[in-house]
C-alpha cells in the first residue's frame, strides 16, 4: 500500500469557475479528506500549442516546457481524473489538446500507468460519447488497463452544479471509487 498517493486532475473547461470545475473541486477534496494528495491543472491554463514542434526542435520555447513538465507530474501521478464539459458529444478542445499533446510519448511507448482513472464529464446530455472517448484515449495512451470510475452530471448554466445534489454524489462515488484502489 502507498502510504501516500497522489492524484492529478486534467480539467478540460474552458472556464476557470465552471461546472466541470466544481465537481473536481468536490472529488479532489474527497480524496485529500481519505489521504489522497491532490493536484488540479486546468488545462485553459496550460499552453498546449497546435502547431508543429518538429520544425523547429533546437529551440524549446518555455512554453513547451510548461507542457511537457505537466505531462512529467500526469506520467508519475498514482491516479488521474480527466475531467471534461460535454462539448458537441465530445471532450472539449481543450481536454483533446491535452490528448494530441501526449501523441509523442504514445509513439515512443510512453505509457500512461496510473492505478486508477476516474472520468467526469458534465453537460446537458450524451455523456456516453464523451466517456467513450476518453476511454478510447485511455485504452490507447494506458496499455495496463488500470480501474477506471466514471462520474456525469447535468448542469448547463455556469453555476448550476453547485447547486445539484446528484453532480456532488457522481464526484463524491468517483472519489471513493479512487480513493479505494489507492489505499486498499
Amino acid at each position: 500500500m502507498d502510504s501516500d498517493p497522489r492524484v492529478v486532475a486534467l480539467v478540460g473547461s474552458p472556464r476557470r469557475r465552471g461546472n466541470t470545475v466544481f465537481a473536481v473541486g468536490v472529488a479532489t477534496e474527497e480524496l485529500e479528506r481519505r489521504g489522497v494528495r491532490c493536484e488540479t491543472v486546468l488545462l485553459c491554463d496550460l499552453p498546449i500549442s497546435l502547431t508543429d514542434h518538429e520544425a523547429d526542435q533546437g529551440a524549446r520555447t518555455s512554453a513547451e516546457e510548461q507542457v511537457e513538465a505537466a505531462l512529467d507530474r500526469v506520467w508519475a501521478a498514482d491516479g488521474l481524473i480527466l475531467a471534461t464539459p460535454i462539448h458537441f458529444s465530445n471532450v472539449s478542445a481543450q481536454m483533446k489538446a491535452f490528448m494530441d499533446a501526449t501523441n509523442d510519448r504514445y509513439m515512443n511507448e510512453q505509457w500512461l500507468t496510473p492505478r486508477t482513472v476516474g472520468l467526469l464529464a458534465i453537460g446537458v446530455h450524451v455523456f456516453t460519447s464523451t466517456i467513450e472517448a476518453m476511454q478510447r484515449y485511455l485504452d490507447l495512451i494506458a496499455p495496463s488497463h488500470p480501474p477506471v470510475v466514471v462520474a456525469t452530471g447535468r448542469a448547463d448554466a455556469v453555476g448550476e452544479a453547485q447547486s445539484s445534489q446528484a453532480v456532488r454524489e457522481a464526484a463524491l462515488t468517483m472519489a471513493a471509487g479512487m480513493a479505494d484502489v489507492l489505499l486498499g
